[in-house]
């Protein structure tokens, strides 16, 4: 069975830029130089990408507006794909 990663990248994407809209881009610099990276797999940035979501979230998630803490719960779902280790 295949499963589709494609949704998250857009929100990954619009989690970054509601964070920084609503003033927290100090929250997500971290996320952000980590999606922007270059890596030699697309399993290699998937698990960087998700220990850096797990990061925001356990640091940034209550002081992030609702909606993005929960896009990026959805990212970490998606990552969960790949690297289940993520979800609790």
């Amino acid at each position: 069975m295949t499963r589709s990663l494609v949704p998250l990248d857009e929100n990954l994407w619009q989690a970054m830029a509601e964070s920084r809209a609503s003033g927290h881009a100090a929250s997500v610099e971290e996320l952000e130089r980590t999606s922007r990276a270059a890596y030699e797999t697309y399993s290699d940035y998937l698990s960087e990408v998700g220990v850096a979501l797990v990061r925001v979230l356990k640091q940034h998630g209550k002081e992030l507006p609702p909606d993005t803490t929960a896009r990026l719960r959805l990212c970490l779902a998606e990552v969960d794909k790949a690297w289940p280790k993520y979800l609790p």
